[in-house]
């Protein structure tokens, strides 16, 4: 049975935790998605700068921002943070907080936030925006990421998936719209594409996962 959870309720789950690391790392094209997304994430930063983290999770791009400057990583979920102050240790200072709750004002160089916005529907991600553009300093830079509209993995993932957060997808033309709505100006768009080679990849992951969840249910 396919289970939908609200963002926050969902990634605050020991077991979404608890497996988070394993499901994006487990397979060979996931980790070049995930290797690919941190090198996304430091392609614009500069040496020695101060750096906010929206969605920490469990720190995997937190280690990497850290060789940038000073991090501050947020996240609402208890469980991640432990698993990412684990992982980086006292490399980055830690708040337990979501990205509405943020109340900074011009305080960071940079804010970075990846595998977030995803989850929001449109309203909420201009929301979220604002809420960056009001941490970030003058002139300062915002990375963050949204899901490519895909139709193909999107009905592989409406087969396999299970027990998930809402995700949206958004097209190159919705990312400016949004973008304009929050006050930005788009610098540039890195796009990490899901090709005809990894998507049989992907598919034969999803077939794998899909039976371990079976297997595990009925332990």
């Amino acid at each position: 049975m396919r289970v939908k959870y609200k963002f926050g309720e969902f990634y605050s789950k020991q077991e979404t935790v608890e497996s988070y690391d394993g499901i994006r790392l487990r397979y060979f094209h996931r980790r070049i998605h995930r290797k690919l997304e941190r090198f996304a994430a430091v392609f614009y930063l500069r040496k020695k700068s101060s750096i906010l983290e929206v969605g920490c999770g469990t720190g995997f791009v937190t280690e990497e921002l850290g060789k940038y400057g000073g991090v501050t990583a947020i996240d609402p979920s208890e469980h991640m943070l432990d698993l990412a102050k684990m992982r980086v240790g006292n490399k980055a200072k830690f708040e337990k907080k979501g990205v509405f709750d943020m109340k900074y004002k011009n305080e960071f160089d940079s804010v970075v936030s990846f595998r977030v916005l995803n989850h929001f529907d449109d309203k909420n991600v201009i929301k979220a925006l604002k809420k960056m553009k009001d941490a970030v300093k003058k002139n300062g830079l915002i990375v963050f990421t949204l899901e490519n509209k895909s139709y193909l993995r999107g009905f592989i993932q409406l087969i396999f998936s299970r027990n998930k957060a809402p995700s949206y997808k958004h097209s190159l033309d919705d990312i400016d719209i949004l973008t304009k709505e929050a006050g930005l100006k788009i610098k540039d768009i890195l796009a990490i594409q899901h090709t005809w080679l990894l998507l049989p990849l992907h598919f034969i992951g999803e077939i794998i996962r899909s039976k371990k969840y079976e297997l595990n249910s009925l332990i």
